[in-house]
């Protein structure tokens, strides 16, 4: 076990010098600058690791690239820890040692990638402009196996809602995107930067004639976060709800609750949603119906009326969640 143990010891230290090919500053690396930054509170050392990690991110632009691509693995550590651990089991197992408790190696294994999203913001503005349009492009980029979003793309959506106002441009100008992916990832970069983004309503105003009610509603959905005025978008959310499926109700429900001072003639859509979703053996009408009901309830007190209505059916589970909603809204529904 000791001669085991030792080669893999052996076998660490020469690959050492292979993960550390990054640059350095007064005998650090930059990862260990980029993990000070982001760990340390407010105060002078925060504040230098940012100016390190500035410098140093801005030389080093395609090593960042290549960690916001990298899959996470273990560390050399992990993985001898790892290895220590199973064979220390298996004598215990066979009863060669006697069980007792075993510390953990320390391990110092952050995320290149998470790291790569930490330092990529901090660039200054002529290295965000070099990055932007790769980020840009990294926003289509799917997994090989599953066609799904890769995590390179996931990545590139972090950075470039941290890089305004750099970033807002080129983001915009992805919303011309025929791609799908594409176009939600920068629409959703551009709602997270808010309201510095607004140009770009515009051009999202342009989707409410989607023939895909997703898009459409998604649209709608980043305008709010945008500033945009909830009297124009609202509306649309409302005229899609009876299209929304199982699987983006609660995100349309979502949005219309968050301005529900101009969604009260929401309430008989919803209803009529109710109306069409009845029956309770139907496990998919029961979630849409307990997410209606539950969106009625904050919608009072225009939702009242049509909830005591529901009481009236025969249908237990629907009575139930009538209910429950007329009890949240409170005093205000107690005609019911």
């Amino acid at each position: 076990m000791l001669i085991l143990l030792s080669v893999c010891a052996v076998g660490a230290v020469a690959l050492l010098p292979l993960s550390r090919m990054e640059p350095s500053f007064e005998g650090r690396h930059l990862s260990d600058w980029i993990w000070t930054m982001n760990g340390k509170e407010a105060g002078p050392e925060k504040e230098k690791a940012r100016a390190v990690v500035r410098q140093l991110g801005t030389n080093s632009i395609p090593l960042l690239l290549a960690w916001l691509r990298q899959e996470d693995r273990p560390s050399l550590t992990g993985r001898f820890d790892d290895l220590r651990h199973g064979i220390f089991f298996w004598l215990v197992r066979h009863k060669l040692i006697a069980n007792r408790p075993i510390m953990d190696l320390k391990d110092f294994n952050p995320s290149h990638s998470a790291m790569a999203m930490w330092a990529l913001p901090e660039l200054d503005h002529a290295g965000r402009t070099r990055v932007i349009p790769t980020l840009i492009q990294m926003l289509g980029e799917k997994e090989p196996k599953s066609d799904q979003i890769s995590r390179a793309a996931g990545g590139a959506y972090i950075v470039l809602s941290k890089m305004a106002p750099e970033s807002i441009a080129p983001l915009i100008e992805a919303l011309s995107s025929q791609d799908v992916q594409i176009w939600g990832l920068a629409a959703g970069a551009l709602g997270e930067i808010g309201p510095e983004a607004k140009a770009a309503i515009p051009i999202l105003e342009k989707r409410f004639k989607d023939k895909d009610p997703i898009m459409r509603v998604s649209a709608a959905g980043i305008i709010g976060k945008l500033g945009g005025d909830p009297q124009e978008f609202i509306p649309v959310v409302i005229q899609n709800l009876p299209e929304a499926s199982r699987d983006y109700m609660d995100f349309a429900l979502d949005i219309l609750l968050r301005y529900k001072e101009h969604a009260k003639a929401a309430v008989p859509v919803l209803v009529g949603i109710l109306n069409n979703a009845s029956d309770s053996s139907n496990t998919t009408n029961g979630m849409v119906r307990g997410e209606v009901i539950a969106a009625l309830s904050k919608l009072a007190p225009e939702s009242i009326a049509p909830l005591i209505e529901i009481l009236s059916s025969h249908d237990v589970q629907v009575w139930k969640q009538a209910a429950r909603a007329l009890g949240e809204i409170g005093p205000d529904a107690k005609a019911a």
